[in-house]
């Protein structure tokens, strides 16, 4: 997850906290530290998701590919 803080590119005087390709406006750096910091935490406490299982070719669908002349 990209997850970073910037100047809002408008007004300087306003900050962005974005999360991949969402952003929240902040009226003030304090305000988007506490977000940012609260994302950071959030994705450390976040579950990796499980690999999906990789199926293999069985011999049912083995034979499907046959060509057919």
């Amino acid at each position: 997850m990209d997850i970073r803080i910037a100047i809002h590119p408008s007004d300087s005087r306003r900050w962005r906290v974005y999360l991949n390709q969402f952003f929240f406006d902040c009226g003030s750096r304090s305000a988007a530290e506490r977000i940012f910091a609260r994302a950071c935490a959030a994705e450390r406490q976040a579950a990796p998701l499980p690999n999906p299982p990789k199926a293999g070719l069985t011999g049912r669908l083995a034979r499907r590919r046959v060509e057919w002349v």
